[in-house]
């Protein structure tokens, strides 16, 4: 699933926490090969804008365990995926 810019914050939390309901859910994020941090789902989707920077930053976002990926484009495009089951 997509979402394009001119998105709020609030707007990008809700559609993120819509994606992906589990908060406690350890994710790793990575900008480039040499920046990455690993935090929560929740305070990713909180603070999603504070990590995703228009016209900069390409993110990648994945569990530590699991089935999807949340990607966003420094063009403020928002895809999210998940595996096909079986």
């Amino acid at each position: 699933r997509s979402l394009s810019k001119d998105l709020s914050q609030q707007a990008g939390c809700r559609w993120l926490r819509e994606q992906q309901a589990d908060l406690n859910t350890n994710i790793v994020v990575l900008w480039d090969a040499a920046t990455a941090i690993r935090t929560t789902w929740e305070i990713f989707t909180a603070y999603w804008d504070d990590f995703c920077y228009p016209s900069s930053d390409n993110v990648l976002v994945w569990p530590e365990f699991g089935s999807w990926a949340f990607f966003f484009h420094h063009e403020e495009c928002f895809q999210f995926g998940k595996k096909k089951a079986g």
